[in-house]
C-alpha cells in the first residue's frame, strides 16, 4: 500500500502543461506546493523504511504471542479472547520443562501451610 505514494509522481509533473496547476498547489507562504525530485527521493526512502518497520513489527508480534501448533476448536473459539489467551498462556506454563522436586522442601512448605490454615480456622471459630 505504501508503494502507491510513488505512483503520484507523474501527475505532479502536469505543471509543465498547465501553469495554473502550480498556483492551485502553492502554499500560503508563497512557496511552491509541488513536490520536487528531492521530495520524491524522500518518499522512496520513507516507503522503504516503513516497509522494513512493518515487516519487523510483524515478526516481533508473531514471536511475542505465538499460537503455532495450537488449534482452537469451535468450543474454545466461543470463549472470550481473554479466556482463550489465559488458556494458551497456562498451556505454556504447564509445558515448561519440569524441574526436579525436592520432596523434603515441599513437605516442609505443606506443614507450614497446614499450621497456618489451622490457625486461621481456630481464629475464625474462636471469634464466633
Amino acid at each position: 500500500m505504501l508503494e502507491v505514494a510513488k505512483n503520484f509522481k507523474e501527475p505532479f509533473t502536469y505543471d509543465e502543461q498547465d501553469p495554473y496547476f502550480k498556483i492551485d498547489l502553492m502554499e500560503e507562504d508563497g512557496s511552491n506546493g509541488i513536490p520536487n525530485n528531492d521530495d520524491w527521493a524522500n518518499v522512496r526512502r520513507m516507503v522503504t523504511l516503513l516497509q522494513q518497520f512493518y515487516e519487523l513489527t510483524l515478526r516481533v508480534s508473531e514471536s511475542a504471542f505465538s499460537t503455532r501448533g495450537r488449534v482452537l476448536d469451535s468450543f474454545k473459539s466461543s470463549l472470550s479472547p481473554k479466556i482463550a489467551e489465559a488458556l494458551i498462556c497456562s498451556q505454556d506454563w504447564l509445558r515448561v520443562a519440569s524441574k526436579p522436586i525436592n520432596i523434603e522442601e515441599e513437605l516442609e512448605k505443606l506443614e507450614k501451610l497446614d499450621i497456618a490454615l489451622s490457625n486461621v480456622v481456630l481464629d475464625s471459630t474462636m471469634g464466633n
